[in-house]
């Protein structure tokens, strides 16, 4: 897959805008992958869904455009709670209302949900608020940094 290469300033507002989150539930993911296999069948319209969330994703960080990147987050979010209920938690579900609440844009669980970590785009000047009403909830607020250089290997001489 080719490399989507975006401007050292849309990657700084990103990170500025971007709050990634832990939610203090860890989960596995092998397990809730297979819920969601043994169900595949009937949600070939979400899979399809996730595919489009994806493109509209790219498309919008290529235009500079974080309204629409949010748009794209929250339509997989919306996808994939649809794949399975365990993909969700009440938490998650908490900090996805009062994140929006103090202006979050964007909102997806990261990996296979059921806990883990999520990403939230904030509106410009709101990641900290965002942020905060995780802290409230009892979540850890961890460094949401891009890194754009792939994936490195050192060999110990």
């Amino acid at each position: 897959m080719p490399s989507i290469h975006l401007d050292p300033s849309v990657i700084c507002e990103l990170e500025d805008r971007l709050v990634l989150i832990y939610t203090g539930k860890s989960h596995f993911s092998s397990g809730m992958h297979q819920k969601v296999i043994a169900e595949a069948d009937q949600h070939r319209d979400d899979f399809d869904t996730l595919a489009e969330a994806a493109v509209a994703g790219k498309e919008a960080l290529l235009a500079v455009d974080f309204p629409a990147f949010g748009a794209a987050m929250n339509a997989n979010w919306a996808a994939q709670k649809r794949l399975h209920p365990d993909i969700t938690t009440p938490e998650i579900e908490a900090l996805h209302d009062a994140a929006f609440r103090v202006g979050a844009l964007g909102f997806k669980a990261n990996g296979a949900g059921g806990g883990g970590t999520v990403t939230i785009l904030a509106d410009r000047n709101r990641a900290h608020l965002v942020g905060r009403v995780a802290q409230e909830l009892g979540m850890t607020v961890l460094p949401a940094l891009i890194d754009t250089t792939g994936l490195q290997v050192w060999k110990a001489e």
